[in-house]
């Protein structure tokens, strides 16, 4: 877990890079916030991360996104 929260402290601090972005990189990184929540739902990993909470839930409404939620 100390991985996930290092990963989650980098994202914080470049997300604003990922703004208007749609390619293999922001699919993952979609993905991976996306499983944290799955499997980890008791980690409340937004609350110290929130510009990657925002952007996360930005683009988890693609409907790409909705079509493929666990």
């Amino acid at each position: 877990m100390s991985k996930a929260h290092d990963a989650l402290a980098q994202l914080e601090k470049s997300v604003t890079r990922l703004d208007g972005r749609m390619d293999i990189g922001t699919i993952t990184i979609a993905c991976a916030l996306g499983y944290l929540d799955f499997r980890f739902p008791d980690l409340d990993w937004r609350a110290g991360h929130p510009a990657t909470a925002a952007w996360y839930e930005t683009f988890s409404q693609r409907p790409s996104m909705q079509a493929t939620k666990p």
